[in-house]
């Protein structure tokens, strides 16, 4: 497997817009499997769609809220990837999100018999090929959980990651590629069938405490909760924490995010305000009888992807990663040593990605989480 990357500064794009991104691009595997290209400015979009609507290989790209390449944080920048293999091979869908409801949805079923399709033509050729799929999704149409439940029934057990794309936090609009243009409210999902070894992951730095509150009153489709325990839900989450309802804000709702269990798996909510109302927005839909657990953190950011990477039996030659934002303002606020020492391990598994306003992991939309793909060669 070949990587290339490349990254382009806003500054010099400025400069000379169309020969900045020819060279950018040049840097690339035009020819790749796939192509990751993710952009920390709209004002890339004119010039680069121009080229990667003609582009050779499979073109994944979104707005993003920060770019992660060659163990380093960037913002505003253009940063790429290009994986090359005769052992990788990759379908790429793209959705129309308005089209998706809470039934049955035509795209979603053609998208389904199109997957089987390429499942059943790789097995034929190589029967021990195994599968995973990536997914980049508007961050601002709200409809991540909408499309995860009905696209991951569609795929039936092949892992599944993804993220949520962003605006650099002005939380305005996000545009995801579609093989022709930029657009909102538009998923782009790319399934691999892999004959080189490879995982799945997903890392938070909170875990479940002793305090149990049920969701008496939500709103999923507005990603608002009324009421916890049968009080108003800012009432419910302050007592939870010990603090005045006068007290809450952003850094408490950080430092105190809502955790659904499913599976014996642990999934951060988190908490994005509240209102005079006496309601609590979060980043995810949460309905109405769930049982939740108030979060702690555990401190432990760096040693638990360590311990992913070291439990591998394979060794890592790239990976595909999406941060949550909110991961991000905790490790920029960390020490320099924690701080490097988490790059490095992104640099030792030559991560690219982006840092998105959401992430997915199989069929569940998620916060403060990072979750990714490693992918590599046996070890001799």
């Amino acid at each position: 497997m070949k990587t290339k990357h490349a990254t382009l500064t806003l500054e010099k794009f400025n400069s000379a817009p169309r020969e900045s991104i020819q060279n950018f691009l040049g840097q690339l595997d035009r020819k790749a499997t796939v192509t990751f290209v993710f952009l920390g400015s709209e004002e890339f979009i004119p010039e680069l769609e121009n080229f990667l609507k003609d582009w050779d290989g499979v073109v994944c790209a979104c707005t993003t809220g920060g770019e992660i390449v060659e163990g380093k944080y960037l913002d505003s920048s253009l940063v790429g990837m290009s994986i090359s293999s005769d052992k990788i091979s990759c379908k790429s869908l793209h959705f129309d999100l308005g089209l998706i409801t809470n039934g049955s949805s035509p795209i979603i079923d053609s998208a389904s018999e199109e997957i089987q399709r390429f499942r059943a033509d790789v097995l034929l050729n190589e029967p021990s090929t195994k599968f995973f799929s990536t997914m980049v999704i508007d961050g601002m149409a709200g409809k991540e959980e909408l499309f995860v439940n009905a696209f991951h029934k569609s795929i039936l057990n092949i892992p599944f990651i993804g993220g949520s794309a962003g605006d650099n936090f002005k939380f305005h609009r996000t545009f995801v590629f579609d093989g022709e243009c930029f657009k909102q409210n538009t998923a782009n999902v790319l399934v691999f069938a892999s004959e080189l070894p490879f995982e799945i992951f997903k890392t938070q730095d909170f875990e479940i405490t002793e305090k149990r509150m049920v969701i008496t009153e939500s709103d999923p489709t507005k990603r608002v909760v009324l009421e916890i325990d049968g009080m108003p839900a800012t009432k419910a989450y302050a007592d939870a924490i010990n603090l005045k309802e006068s007290d809450l804000n952003l850094s408490v709702f950080a430092n105190h995010p809502i955790i659904v269990s499913y599976g014996g798996e642990s999934y951060i909510r988190s908490i994005l305000g509240c209102n005079d109302r006496g309601e609590l927005e979060f980043a995810c839909a949460i309905e109405t009888g769930v049982v939740v657990r108030l979060g702690k953190r555990t401190g432990t950011m760096v040693e638990d992807l360590k311990t992913i990477i070291d439990g591998l039996d394979f060794e890592v030659d790239a990976s595909l990663v999406f941060e949550c934002s909110l991961r991000r303002n905790d490790i920029l606020k960390a020490s320099e040593d924690e701080k490097n020492r988490l790059l490095e391990l992104f640099n030792q598994i030559n991560a690219v990605g982006f840092h998105t306003y959401g992430e997915q992991f199989n069929s569940v939309h998620i916060n403060q989480t990072l979750t990714g793909l490693l992918i590599g060669h046996s070890r001799a």
